[in-house]
Protein backbone atom coordinates (compact mmCIF):
# COMPACT_ATOMS: atom_id res chain seq x y z
CA UNK A 1 0.00 0.00 0.00
CA UNK A 2 1.23 3.51 -0.81
CA UNK A 3 0.19 6.81 0.76
CA UNK A 4 1.26 10.24 -0.38
CA UNK A 5 3.67 12.14 1.84
CA UNK A 6 0.97 14.67 2.79
CA UNK A 7 -1.51 11.93 3.70
CA UNK A 8 1.16 10.25 5.79
CA UNK A 9 1.81 13.57 7.54
CA UNK A 10 -1.86 13.91 8.45
CA UNK A 11 -1.93 10.33 9.76
CA UNK A 12 1.17 11.04 11.84
CA UNK A 13 -0.35 14.25 13.24
CA UNK A 14 -3.60 12.51 14.18
CA UNK A 15 -1.68 9.74 15.90
CA UNK A 16 0.74 11.93 17.85
CA UNK A 17 -1.98 14.36 18.95
CA UNK A 18 -4.19 11.46 19.98
CA UNK A 19 -1.40 10.06 22.13
CA UNK A 20 -0.71 13.47 23.70
CA UNK A 21 -4.41 14.03 24.44
CA UNK A 22 -4.96 10.39 25.44
CA UNK A 23 -7.94 10.10 23.08
CA UNK A 24 -8.91 8.34 19.88
CA UNK A 25 -9.85 10.12 16.67
CA UNK A 26 -12.62 9.03 14.34
CA UNK A 27 -13.04 11.00 11.11
CA UNK A 28 -16.75 10.39 10.67
CA UNK A 29 -17.77 14.06 10.93
CA UNK A 30 -14.74 15.83 9.52
CA UNK A 31 -11.20 16.62 10.53
CA UNK A 32 -10.24 17.71 14.07
CA UNK A 33 -9.40 21.41 14.38
CA UNK A 34 -5.70 20.75 15.06
CA UNK A 35 -5.40 18.96 11.69
CA UNK A 36 -7.24 21.55 9.56
CA UNK A 37 -4.05 23.46 8.72
CA UNK A 38 -2.39 20.31 7.38
CA UNK A 39 -5.38 19.18 5.32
Amino acid sequence: MHASRSANGVAHLLTTEGIKRMEQTYLMNGVPSFANAVV
